[in-house]
């Protein structure tokens, strides 16, 4: 994942990205006041922030184990602070067991709060991919990622934004609202998968629109997750069920087919909601209840 600059009101972008980083091969300290997490980084100066974190660190590892239903446990997670003028708040690689976050536009008014709702946000994003094995699948095809991006993005989303205790916890009048007016402006109505694949080519899409795909994985967390903030029973069985299909070396999930890893992938929110998700409108209209992504429809946007 990485995470773009704010812009608009409250924007602030964390993208799947596919490609590899090379965690730093040396940091100068290390600090293990937590049991969840470790902090590498460079000076210390940037101690300050993890001084500023450390009474939020719990919550941010417990607020994403518990809105994924006590899944994905991965053990500690390395937390890599740097500097540097990239146009990224940091990221986590799919598979790792680390994340990056980037303290170069951080300042006296960063709160630990802030900070910890950033992790909680990635900590999210690597359980997920723990648990529904994502590193044996996602990549195969780039829809398929696209596929995979838009349901850890909602989960990361509704954990470090609605679910983490010491974050700003959108309400759903708030998203709804913002949704609302976001589509009001494009005229465009977003599928789920659509806002995946928004998210990873955001450079080709209008701030608008970026922003509309922004609080609709808000709203796609909420609705799969029930707001449910101890684990919905539903979600769980989905992401265990995402997991058998991902164990089976080239079948399922990991077929090299792209129609036949989609339809495993749909069909896994059939097994776990009763409904095929229709997450690119591949079944019929967007507004078909017949469907999951009809019933969000009416729930979100009418």
């Amino acid at each position: 994942m990485k995470r773009n600059r704010a812009y608009g009101m409250v924007l602030v972008a964390v993208v799947l990205i596919a490609a590899t980083f090379a965690a730093p091969c040396y940091s100068a300290y290390v600090w293990t006041g937590n049991p969840n997490y470790r902090f590498f980084y460079d000076y210390q100066s940037q101690f300050t922030y993890i001084t500023r974190v450390a009474p939020y660190l719990n919550e941010s590892v417990w607020s994403a184990y518990r809105v994924l239903g006590n899944r994905g446990w991965a053990g500690r997670i390395d937390i890599h602070l740097y500097s540097k003028n990239d146009g990224w708040g940091g990221y986590a690689n799919l598979g790792s067991n680390a994340l990056w976050l980037n303290t170069y536009s951080w300042s006296s008014y960063t709160t630990g709060a802030s900070i910890g709702s950033t992790i909680a946000h990635e900590t999210s994003h690597i359980l997920f991919g723990h648990h529904v094995k994502g590193s044996l699948w996602a990549n195969k095809t780039k829809d398929m990622w696209y596929y995979y991006s838009f349901l850890t993005e909602s989960l990361a989303y509704y954990t470090g934004s609605v679910a983490y205790a010491y974050g700003p916890k959108y309400s759903a009048a708030t998203i709804k609202s913002y949704l609302k007016a976001r589509a009001g402006q494009t005229h465009q109505i977003i599928s789920w998968w659509g806002t995946g694949k928004i998210y990873n080519n955001r450079n080709s899409y209008s701030s608008t629109l970026f922003n509309q795909a922004w609080w609709q994985f808000h709203a796609q967390g909420w609705f799969l997750t029930g707001n449910n903030k101890l684990g919905n029973p539903q979600l769980g069985k989905l992401l265990d069920t995402l997991r058998t299909y991902a164990s089976y070396s080239g079948y399922y999930l990991q077929s090299a087919s792209f129609t036949t890893a989609r339809a495993y992938f749909e069909y896994s929110f059939k097994v776990s909601y009763g409904y095929y998700a229709n997450a690119a409108w591949t079944y019929g209209n967007y507004s078909n209840t017949g469907y999951l992504y009809g019933k969000f429809y009416y729930q979100w946007y009418i």
